[in-house]
């Protein structure tokens, strides 16, 4: 592996590598980190692009840390990477979760190449509703986080899991801000007018795999939807089972997508 092409130790931390054939920003999930998308950087660096996977604010510490942010805050950061990014093209962003609906409000506000969706957090998780009715009625005061029932994500994998130190709390206020940005970006998925992969595991715990299918169902303006499902995964898709047939696929769409050598 090159250089430029090359992984912080710590799991948590952001990264940046370069290249020239392309740019893309990639986005972690709600409580979650950039090892997330290291499998989904592992083919555009493979590919030759510059990649930029930033830590989202408030995340990779608690959910207190969390709970005191929002979803502006999340939205100006991952706009604020894809501008640190050189001004090449193709431009590709992916988002895993929560990512994919900052991924879709900013492919439906400025110019992109394409668009990646992973396990799209189009609908609310069961606990999510839960802590939304709670902060709503105030009880976030009181209840300012609830513990996760599964450390490390909701994958199949074991080894993986235990290896991705993600927040293990769910931040109750911060769930509004969620649940305000899922319907931003429900909104914005009639303006996407370029290809779409959307990849969803069928044993996602956290997000239903028929949320997928109905979300390429409203992509009504672009010209393509490519939408795969993975039998033996879960909601952390690209570091659980099918991680290199989940890889194999993106690669493709890439480069049938947007052609690249």
């Amino acid at each position: 592996m090159s250089p430029q092409f090359s992984f912080p130790e710590d799991l948590k931390a952001p990264f940046n590598f370069g290249g020239t054939q392309g740019r893309a920003l990639l986005i972690h999930g709600f409580t979650g980190i950039p090892n997330e998308v290291r499998p989904v950087a592992d083919v555009f660096g493979e590919l030759g692009f510059a990649v930029s996977a930033p830590l989202l604010p408030g995340h990779g510490k608690d959910g207190a840390a969390i709970n005191n942010t929002d979803h502006r805050q999340w939205a100006n950061a991952v706009r604020t990477a894809l501008d640190t990014l050189p001004a090449q093209q193709p431009t590709v962003i992916a988002g895993v979760s929560m990512g994919a609906l900052l991924a879709t409000c900013l492919a439906a506000a400025q110019p992109v190449d394409a668009l990646i969706l992973i396990a799209p957090a189009f609908e609310l998780f069961p606990d999510g509703k839960v802590g939304v009715a709670l902060s709503k009625m105030g009880a976030h005061h009181l209840i300012p986080v609830l513990e996760k029932s599964e450390k490390g994500g909701d994958m199949v994998d074991g080894s993986a899991q235990q290896h991705n130190p993600n927040t293990s709390e769910i931040p109750v206020r911060a769930l509004q801000e969620l649940d305000h940005l899922r319907h931003l970006a429900i909104e914005a998925l009639s303006n996407i007018r370029v290809p779409v992969f959307i990849a969803h595991g069928e044993k996602d715990r956290t997000i239903p795999a028929r949320i997928s299918v109905e979300v390429s169902e409203r992509l009504v303006k672009a010209p393509e939807v490519t939408y795969h499902r993975f039998p033996a995964s879960g909601h952390v898709l690209p570091l659980d089972l099918e991680q290199q047939s989940f890889k194999q696929a993106l690669r493709l769409f890439v480069k049938e997508a947007i052609r690249t050598p």
